[in-house]
Formats: structure tokens, sequence, C-alpha cells
């Protein structure tokens, strides 16, 4: 319950932030492709690019023997009203996978949660934890 409230005030604030801004300032410091600087068995990359004046981001996760496409979806930036603030991000899935996408550095932190099991009825909430990535030059 708390995840979804969580991802509820995410996207109030994204509707808010991006209010009147069709694509905020900062947008280029987000587009690009985003490597992972250490080995792990979630999101090894990302993808953030416009598309119809959107931006959207693909992310790929550990398989073997190539990393599986966990497809796309459309990136939020969240930001105060004037879109000054625009170092974070929100995408979500139709499987329930939330993530959020922070700006830190010149690195970009990803958080995946999972609101509910596809396979199952029961509510459940789980945080995957953060990946650390690098743009690709």
């Amino acid at each position: 319950m708390k995840l979804r409230a969580l991802v509820l005030a995410g996207w109030s604030l994204a509707a808010i932030g991006a209010s009147g801004c069709a694509t905020p300032p900062a947008a280029a410091s987000f587009e690009g492709l985003w490597r992972t600087t250490h080995s792990t068995r979630g999101i090894t990359s990302a993808r953030i690019f416009q598309e119809a004046g959107a931006l959207r981001v693909q992310l790929w996760g550990a398989c073997h023997p190539s990393d599986c496409d966990w497809g796309q979806a459309q990136f939020l930036q969240l930001g105060d009203a004037d879109h000054k603030q625009t170092d974070r991000g929100l995408a979500s899935w139709e499987d329930a996978r939330v993530t959020t996408f922070k700006l830190e550095g010149g690195h970009l932190l990803v958080e995946l949660y999972q609101s509910r099991d596809p396979q199952s009825p029961q509510d459940f909430s789980r945080f995957f934890g953060v990946v650390r990535m690098v743009r690709e030059s």
C-alpha cells in the first residue's frame, strides 16, 4: 500500500511538473544510452530518447546469453512548478513495474519496484535496489 501511495504521489508530481511545458529544459541531460557500472542481476542498461515530442525509456535486464529487452515506457520528468528541478524521472510499465531515475554527479541512479506479482492475485510490493549507470559515449 505504501508503494501505491508513493507511485500515485509521483505521478501527481509528474503531472504538475509537466503541465504547461512539453519538454522540460533539462531533457537532454537524461537522453542517451546508460549502462551499469557493475555486474547486476537486474537492469543492465537504459536508453532514454525523444519520440513524437515526448521522452521514452527502454530498459534491458540481465539474461543469459544476452540481455533481455524489457520494453519501452513513457518517461516523465519530475520537476517543480518552474521546471528548474528536473533531475528526477519516473516510468511505469503495464506489468506493475515502476522505475525511478535520478541524475547525480554524472551518473543515473535507477530504482526498480514491482507493486504486484503478475502471476499472483495477492498484492505485494517489492523493491529491487538501486543501479548506478554511466552514459555511453
